[in-house]
Protein backbone atom coordinates (compact mmCIF):
# COMPACT_ATOMS: atom_id res chain seq x y z
CA UNK A 1 0.00 0.00 0.00
CA UNK A 2 2.84 2.66 0.83
CA UNK A 3 3.82 2.07 -3.03
CA UNK A 4 0.76 2.98 -4.08
CA UNK A 5 0.40 5.84 -1.75
CA UNK A 6 3.20 7.17 -2.89
CA UNK A 7 2.10 7.05 -6.47
CA UNK A 8 -1.11 8.64 -5.57
CA UNK A 9 0.39 11.45 -3.73
CA UNK A 10 3.33 11.50 -6.25
CA UNK A 11 -0.33 13.08 -8.94
CA UNK A 12 -0.70 15.80 -6.27
CA UNK A 13 2.76 17.33 -7.86
CA UNK A 14 0.44 18.41 -10.74
CA UNK A 15 -1.21 20.83 -8.87
CA UNK A 16 -4.95 21.91 -9.49
CA UNK A 17 -5.84 20.62 -12.44
CA UNK A 18 -9.29 22.23 -13.85
CA UNK A 19 -11.54 21.20 -16.75
CA UNK A 20 -13.52 18.18 -16.99
CA UNK A 21 -11.75 16.68 -20.22
CA UNK A 22 -9.44 14.25 -18.05
CA UNK A 23 -12.38 13.02 -15.66
CA UNK A 24 -14.57 12.59 -19.28
CA UNK A 25 -11.16 9.98 -20.41
CA UNK A 26 -10.56 8.38 -17.66
CA UNK A 27 -13.99 7.39 -16.80
CA UNK A 28 -14.33 6.25 -20.15
CA UNK A 29 -11.65 4.30 -19.38
CA UNK A 30 -13.13 2.95 -16.77
CA UNK A 31 -16.51 1.64 -17.99
CA UNK A 32 -18.69 5.42 -17.13
CA UNK A 33 -19.28 4.11 -13.38
CA UNK A 34 -22.00 6.34 -11.86
CA UNK A 35 -24.66 5.59 -14.48
CA UNK A 36 -25.62 2.76 -12.46
CA UNK A 37 -26.94 4.69 -10.11
CA UNK A 38 -28.40 8.18 -8.88
CA UNK A 39 -25.34 10.45 -8.14
CA UNK A 40 -26.24 13.67 -5.63
CA UNK A 41 -23.59 16.10 -6.06
CA UNK A 42 -23.23 18.80 -3.41
CA UNK A 43 -21.17 22.24 -3.99
CA UNK A 44 -20.62 25.35 -1.93
CA UNK A 45 -18.23 26.75 0.22
CA UNK A 46 -19.05 25.68 3.72
CA UNK A 47 -21.41 22.54 4.87
CA UNK A 48 -20.62 20.19 2.33
CA UNK A 49 -19.11 17.90 3.87
CA UNK A 50 -21.36 17.76 6.74
CA UNK A 51 -24.63 18.26 4.44
CA UNK A 52 -22.93 15.00 2.44
CA UNK A 53 -22.74 13.13 5.57
CA UNK A 54 -26.09 13.71 6.80
CA UNK A 55 -27.59 12.56 3.43
CA UNK A 56 -25.79 9.29 3.41
CA UNK A 57 -26.58 8.99 6.98
CA UNK A 58 -30.50 9.70 6.09
CA UNK A 59 -30.16 7.12 3.14
CA UNK A 60 -28.75 3.86 5.15
CA UNK A 61 -31.36 5.02 7.87
CA UNK A 62 -33.55 4.44 5.16
CA UNK A 63 -32.22 0.85 4.46
CA UNK A 64 -30.29 2.01 0.99
CA UNK A 65 -26.58 0.97 0.45
CA UNK A 66 -25.27 4.66 0.10
CA UNK A 67 -21.69 5.56 -1.44
CA UNK A 68 -19.78 9.31 -0.22
CA UNK A 69 -16.86 10.89 -1.66
CA UNK A 70 -15.71 13.72 0.13
CA UNK A 71 -12.73 15.72 0.27
CA UNK A 72 -10.12 16.19 2.07
CA UNK A 73 -9.40 13.48 4.14
CA UNK A 74 -7.48 13.83 8.07
CA UNK A 75 -5.61 11.10 8.24
CA UNK A 76 -6.09 8.32 5.56
CA UNK A 77 -6.73 8.87 1.64
CA UNK A 78 -9.10 5.73 2.07
CA UNK A 79 -11.63 8.80 4.28
CA UNK A 80 -12.53 9.98 0.89
CA UNK A 81 -14.67 7.12 -0.18
CA UNK A 82 -16.93 5.25 2.32
CA UNK A 83 -19.81 3.11 1.83
CA UNK A 84 -22.26 3.02 4.93
CA UNK A 85 -19.87 5.41 6.76
CA UNK A 86 -17.15 2.40 6.06
CA UNK A 87 -13.48 3.64 4.58
CA UNK A 88 -12.61 1.86 0.96
CA UNK A 89 -10.09 -0.56 2.15
CA UNK A 90 -6.38 -0.47 0.58
CA UNK A 91 -6.35 -3.39 -0.72
CA UNK A 92 -9.44 -1.64 -3.41
CA UNK A 93 -7.08 1.31 -3.94
CA UNK A 94 -4.54 -0.96 -4.86
CA UNK A 95 -6.51 -2.73 -7.27
CA UNK A 96 -8.07 0.01 -9.06
CA UNK A 97 -4.01 2.07 -9.04
CA UNK A 98 -2.94 -1.63 -10.57
CA UNK A 99 -5.00 -1.94 -13.29
CA UNK A 100 -5.45 1.37 -14.56
CA UNK A 101 -1.78 3.12 -13.91
CA UNK A 102 -1.13 3.08 -17.47
CA UNK A 103 -4.11 5.02 -18.89
CA UNK A 104 -3.98 7.37 -15.73
CA UNK A 105 -0.12 7.96 -16.87
CA UNK A 106 -1.68 8.46 -20.86
CA UNK A 107 -4.54 10.75 -19.32
CA UNK A 108 -2.03 12.99 -17.02
CA UNK A 109 -5.53 12.26 -14.11
CA UNK A 110 -4.63 14.20 -11.28
CA UNK A 111 -4.53 13.25 -7.58
CA UNK A 112 -8.76 14.44 -7.37
CA UNK A 113 -9.50 13.06 -10.72
CA UNK A 114 -8.21 9.46 -9.77
CA UNK A 115 -10.47 9.63 -6.57
CA UNK A 116 -13.38 10.94 -8.06
CA UNK A 117 -13.16 7.91 -10.79
CA UNK A 118 -11.63 5.50 -8.30
CA UNK A 119 -14.91 6.43 -5.93
CA UNK A 120 -17.16 5.50 -8.67
CA UNK A 121 -15.83 2.50 -9.78
CA UNK A 122 -15.99 1.42 -6.10
CA UNK A 123 -19.45 2.37 -5.77
CA UNK A 124 -20.11 0.19 -8.77
CA UNK A 125 -18.46 -2.80 -7.95
CA UNK A 126 -20.30 -2.74 -4.55
CA UNK A 127 -24.11 -1.86 -6.17
CA UNK A 128 -25.06 1.36 -4.29
CA UNK A 129 -28.25 2.45 -4.37
CA UNK A 130 -27.19 6.05 -4.64
CA UNK A 131 -23.90 8.06 -4.39
CA UNK A 132 -23.21 11.36 -2.64
CA UNK A 133 -20.02 13.20 -4.56
CA UNK A 134 -19.18 16.30 -2.89
CA UNK A 135 -17.74 19.05 -5.33
CA UNK A 136 -13.70 19.48 -4.59
CA UNK A 137 -13.51 23.20 -6.03
CA UNK A 138 -15.60 25.66 -7.34
CA UNK A 139 -17.70 23.34 -9.51
CA UNK A 140 -18.04 24.46 -13.40
CA UNK A 141 -14.38 22.90 -13.97
CA UNK A 142 -14.39 20.56 -11.00
CA UNK A 143 -14.26 16.68 -11.79
CA UNK A 144 -17.23 15.85 -10.02
CA UNK A 145 -19.54 18.08 -12.63
CA UNK A 146 -18.17 15.70 -15.36
CA UNK A 147 -20.97 13.41 -13.76
CA UNK A 148 -24.43 13.67 -14.51
CA UNK A 149 -26.23 13.79 -10.85
CA UNK A 150 -30.04 13.43 -10.09
CA UNK A 151 -29.68 16.08 -8.12
CA UNK A 152 -27.80 18.99 -7.30
CA UNK A 153 -27.66 20.73 -3.88
CA UNK A 154 -25.69 23.79 -2.65
CA UNK A 155 -24.25 24.96 0.70
CA UNK A 156 -23.40 28.40 2.00
CA UNK A 157 -21.21 30.22 -0.56
CA UNK A 158 -18.61 32.96 0.87
CA UNK A 159 -15.32 33.69 0.04
CA UNK A 160 -12.94 31.44 0.14
CA UNK A 161 -9.83 30.27 -3.05
CA UNK A 162 -10.07 33.31 -4.40
CA UNK A 163 -7.01 33.51 -5.67
CA UNK A 164 -8.25 30.64 -7.53
CA UNK A 165 -12.22 31.26 -8.06
CA UNK A 166 -12.37 34.79 -7.81
CA UNK A 167 -12.05 37.70 -5.23
CA UNK A 168 -16.26 38.56 -5.17
CA UNK A 169 -19.13 36.85 -3.81
CA UNK A 170 -20.78 36.76 -7.55
CA UNK A 171 -17.33 35.85 -9.16
CA UNK A 172 -17.42 32.17 -6.95
CA UNK A 173 -21.24 31.93 -7.38
CA UNK A 174 -20.83 31.64 -10.96
CA UNK A 175 -17.89 29.21 -10.56
CA UNK A 176 -20.40 27.10 -7.94
CA UNK A 177 -23.17 27.33 -10.45
CA UNK A 178 -21.24 25.87 -13.03
CA UNK A 179 -22.75 22.64 -11.66
CA UNK A 180 -26.22 23.59 -13.09
CA UNK A 181 -27.34 21.25 -15.73
CA UNK A 182 -30.81 21.32 -17.98
CA UNK A 183 -33.23 19.73 -16.04
CA UNK A 184 -31.30 18.89 -12.99
CA UNK A 185 -32.90 20.37 -10.09
CA UNK A 186 -31.06 22.07 -7.52
CA UNK A 187 -31.46 22.85 -4.41
CA UNK A 188 -30.39 25.67 -2.05
CA UNK A 189 -29.57 27.25 1.31
CA UNK A 190 -29.97 31.19 1.93
CA UNK A 191 -27.44 32.92 0.45
CA UNK A 192 -26.43 36.61 0.24
CA UNK A 193 -27.81 38.54 -1.92
CA UNK A 194 -25.25 39.21 -4.26
CA UNK A 195 -24.65 35.42 -4.30
CA UNK A 196 -28.62 34.22 -4.73
CA UNK A 197 -29.04 36.88 -7.78
CA UNK A 198 -26.47 35.00 -9.45
CA UNK A 199 -27.47 31.53 -8.88
CA UNK A 200 -30.77 32.86 -10.29
CA UNK A 201 -29.10 34.37 -13.37
CA UNK A 202 -27.10 31.03 -14.42
CA UNK A 203 -30.37 28.51 -13.12
CA UNK A 204 -32.73 30.20 -15.91
CA UNK A 205 -30.02 30.59 -18.51
CA UNK A 206 -28.95 26.70 -18.04
CA UNK A 207 -32.34 25.26 -17.54
CA UNK A 208 -31.93 24.15 -14.18
CA UNK A 209 -35.28 24.25 -11.63
CA UNK A 210 -33.58 25.98 -8.25
CA UNK A 211 -35.53 26.17 -5.08
CA UNK A 212 -34.44 27.89 -1.99
CA UNK A 213 -34.90 25.03 0.57
CA UNK A 214 -36.95 26.00 4.51
CA UNK A 215 -33.55 26.29 6.94
CA UNK A 216 -35.60 25.24 9.75
CA UNK A 217 -36.39 22.00 8.75
CA UNK A 218 -34.46 20.07 11.52
CA UNK A 219 -34.49 23.04 13.75
CA UNK A 220 -36.18 21.32 16.88
CA UNK A 221 -34.52 17.81 15.73
CA UNK A 222 -31.45 16.10 17.03
CA UNK A 223 -28.41 16.66 15.05
CA UNK A 224 -25.72 13.84 15.07
CA UNK A 225 -23.17 17.17 14.49
CA UNK A 226 -22.92 19.54 16.86
CA UNK A 227 -23.18 23.34 15.93
CA UNK A 228 -26.05 25.39 15.39
CA UNK A 229 -25.03 25.92 11.90
CA UNK A 230 -25.35 22.20 11.22
CA UNK A 231 -29.39 23.12 11.13
CA UNK A 232 -29.30 24.03 8.08
CA UNK A 233 -27.03 21.86 6.48
CA UNK A 234 -28.94 18.99 8.04
CA UNK A 235 -32.25 21.00 6.35
CA UNK A 236 -30.89 20.63 3.03
CA UNK A 237 -30.21 17.06 3.44
CA UNK A 238 -33.67 15.86 4.49
CA UNK A 239 -35.08 18.07 2.10
CA UNK A 240 -32.77 16.78 -0.57
CA UNK A 241 -34.27 12.80 1.17
CA UNK A 242 -37.79 13.83 0.16
CA UNK A 243 -36.76 15.01 -3.68
CA UNK A 244 -35.38 11.89 -4.43
CA UNK A 245 -37.28 10.54 -6.80
CA UNK A 246 -38.34 6.69 -6.52
CA UNK A 247 -36.90 6.55 -2.84
CA UNK A 248 -39.06 5.93 -0.30
CA UNK A 249 -37.40 7.45 2.97
CA UNK A 250 -40.12 8.70 5.68
CA UNK A 251 -39.52 11.23 8.30
CA UNK A 252 -38.98 9.09 11.23
CA UNK A 253 -35.86 7.67 8.75
CA UNK A 254 -34.99 10.99 8.30
CA UNK A 255 -34.89 12.08 11.85
CA UNK A 256 -32.66 9.26 12.83
CA UNK A 257 -30.01 9.78 9.68
CA UNK A 258 -29.28 12.84 11.33
CA UNK A 259 -29.56 12.19 14.67
CA UNK A 260 -26.71 9.22 14.17
CA UNK A 261 -24.82 11.07 11.85
CA UNK A 262 -21.00 11.40 12.30
CA UNK A 263 -18.58 13.32 10.82
CA UNK A 264 -14.92 13.64 12.28
CA UNK A 265 -13.55 17.45 12.32
CA UNK A 266 -16.81 19.39 12.89
CA UNK A 267 -16.71 20.59 16.57
CA UNK A 268 -15.51 17.36 16.98
CA UNK A 269 -15.25 16.84 21.03
CA UNK A 270 -12.18 14.62 22.35
CA UNK A 271 -12.09 14.55 25.15
CA UNK A 272 -13.91 16.18 28.41
CA UNK A 273 -11.73 16.73 31.03
CA UNK A 274 -10.29 18.76 30.12
CA UNK A 275 -12.85 19.99 27.27
CA UNK A 276 -11.03 19.17 23.85
CA UNK A 277 -12.25 20.19 20.96
CA UNK A 278 -11.21 19.84 16.96
CA UNK A 279 -13.19 21.64 14.27
CA UNK A 280 -11.88 21.92 10.62
CA UNK A 281 -13.25 25.56 10.13
CA UNK A 282 -10.62 27.10 7.72
CA UNK A 283 -12.22 30.70 6.92
CA UNK A 284 -13.66 33.55 8.14
CA UNK A 285 -16.87 32.20 8.28
CA UNK A 286 -15.88 28.52 9.70
CA UNK A 287 -13.77 29.46 12.73
CA UNK A 288 -16.97 32.05 12.94
CA UNK A 289 -19.08 29.59 13.26
CA UNK A 290 -16.44 27.50 15.57
CA UNK A 291 -16.59 30.23 18.37
CA UNK A 292 -20.23 30.01 18.38
CA UNK A 293 -20.22 26.75 19.35
CA UNK A 294 -17.38 26.78 21.32
CA UNK A 295 -18.45 30.03 23.85
CA UNK A 296 -21.84 27.86 24.65
CA UNK A 297 -19.27 25.56 27.13
CA UNK A 298 -19.34 27.64 30.20
CA UNK A 299 -15.49 27.31 30.77
CA UNK A 300 -13.68 28.47 33.90
CA UNK A 301 -10.20 27.46 33.38
CA UNK A 302 -7.27 28.51 30.70
CA UNK A 303 -8.68 28.79 26.69
CA UNK A 304 -5.99 27.32 24.61
CA UNK A 305 -6.38 27.46 20.72
CA UNK A 306 -4.03 26.03 18.32
CA UNK A 307 -4.37 27.06 15.18
CA UNK A 308 -2.86 26.36 11.80
CA UNK A 309 -3.65 27.17 8.18
CA UNK A 310 -3.10 26.74 4.98
CA UNK A 311 -1.63 29.18 2.49
CA UNK A 312 -3.36 31.83 1.15
CA UNK A 313 -6.39 31.27 3.75
CA UNK A 314 -7.78 35.17 5.27
CA UNK A 315 -9.15 34.66 8.28
CA UNK A 316 -8.18 38.65 9.82
CA UNK A 317 -12.11 39.70 9.93
CA UNK A 318 -11.54 37.10 12.91
CA UNK A 319 -8.70 37.36 14.50
CA UNK A 320 -10.23 39.86 17.43
CA UNK A 321 -12.35 37.53 18.04
CA UNK A 322 -9.67 35.16 18.79
CA UNK A 323 -8.04 37.12 20.65
CA UNK A 324 -10.71 38.14 23.12
CA UNK A 325 -11.98 34.56 23.59
CA UNK A 326 -8.38 32.52 24.18
CA UNK A 327 -6.04 33.15 26.85
CA UNK A 328 -2.79 31.41 24.31
CA UNK A 329 -2.82 31.12 21.06
CA UNK A 330 -0.76 28.73 19.85
CA UNK A 331 0.27 29.04 16.12
CA UNK A 332 1.54 26.15 14.01
CA UNK A 333 1.99 24.05 10.66
CA UNK A 334 1.24 21.15 9.64
CA UNK A 335 3.14 18.75 6.69
CA UNK A 336 1.11 20.09 3.94
CA UNK A 337 2.75 21.05 0.66
CA UNK A 338 0.62 23.87 1.08
CA UNK A 339 0.92 24.78 4.53
CA UNK A 340 0.80 28.44 6.01
CA UNK A 341 4.12 28.77 7.10
CA UNK A 342 4.06 29.82 10.91
CA UNK A 343 5.65 32.92 11.18
CA UNK A 344 2.91 34.48 8.59
CA UNK A 345 0.22 32.91 10.54
CA UNK A 346 1.55 34.49 14.03
CA UNK A 347 1.94 37.95 12.00
CA UNK A 348 -1.90 38.04 11.36
CA UNK A 349 -2.48 38.77 15.55
CA UNK A 350 -1.99 41.94 17.09
CA UNK A 351 -1.34 40.94 20.80
CA UNK A 352 1.66 39.37 20.21
CA UNK A 353 1.84 38.87 24.63
CA UNK A 354 -0.68 35.80 23.68
CA UNK A 355 0.90 34.18 20.71
CA UNK A 356 3.51 31.42 21.26
CA UNK A 357 4.90 30.28 17.87
CA UNK A 358 5.68 26.20 17.58
CA UNK A 359 5.95 24.88 14.21
CA UNK A 360 6.11 21.35 15.21
CA UNK A 361 2.47 20.30 16.25
CA UNK A 362 2.99 17.66 18.01
CA UNK A 363 5.03 20.00 20.75
CA UNK A 364 1.99 22.46 19.82
CA UNK A 365 -0.31 20.17 21.50
CA UNK A 366 1.77 18.88 24.24
CA UNK A 367 2.30 22.47 25.10
CA UNK A 368 -0.94 23.42 25.10
CA UNK A 369 -2.45 20.87 27.11
CA UNK A 370 0.18 21.59 29.67
CA UNK A 371 -1.19 25.05 29.81
CA UNK A 372 -5.11 24.46 29.94
CA UNK A 373 -5.84 22.82 33.06
CA UNK A 374 -8.64 20.51 34.33
CA UNK A 375 -11.04 23.24 34.42
CA UNK A 376 -9.93 24.62 30.80
CA UNK A 377 -10.55 24.01 27.00
CA UNK A 378 -8.17 23.62 24.45
CA UNK A 379 -9.49 24.42 20.77
CA UNK A 380 -7.61 22.48 17.43
CA UNK A 381 -8.72 24.54 14.64
CA UNK A 382 -7.98 25.63 11.12
CA UNK A 383 -7.08 22.67 8.89
CA UNK A 384 -7.93 19.18 7.73
CA UNK A 385 -3.89 18.67 7.44
CA UNK A 386 -4.00 18.45 11.17
CA UNK A 387 -6.35 15.45 11.42
CA UNK A 388 -3.18 13.01 10.91
CA UNK A 389 -1.38 14.62 13.97
CA UNK A 390 -4.61 14.19 16.16
CA UNK A 391 -5.29 10.87 14.60
CA UNK A 392 -1.77 9.57 16.51
CA UNK A 393 -1.58 12.33 19.02
CA UNK A 394 -4.85 11.10 20.89
CA UNK A 395 -5.11 7.85 18.80
CA UNK A 396 -8.57 7.88 17.19
CA UNK A 397 -9.50 7.02 13.85
CA UNK A 398 -11.61 8.78 10.91
CA UNK A 399 -12.10 5.97 9.48
CA UNK A 400 -15.64 4.63 10.15
CA UNK A 401 -18.86 6.54 10.72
Amino acid sequence: MKETLRYLFSRRNLGIKLGLDRTYALLKTCGDPGREFPVIQVAGTNGKGSTAAFLSAILKAAGYTAGLSTSPHLAKVNERIRINGKSIPDEEIMLFVDKYKKEIEHIGASFFEILTVMGLWYFRKNRVDAAVMETGLGGRLDSVTALRPRLTLMTNISLDHVEILGHTLQEIAREKAGIFKPGIPCLSVDQPVEAWQVLKEEAEKNHTPLKKINEAIAESWELGLAGSHQIKNASLAAEAAGALKHFVISEPQIRSGLAHCKWPGRNQVINLDPLIIFDVGHNEEGIRAFLAFFQKHRIRGNKILVLALEARKEITGVIPDLETEFHRIICTETKSRTKMPVQTLAEKFTEKSRILIEPDTEIALETALAQTGPEGALAIVGTHYIGDVIHKYFKISFEEL
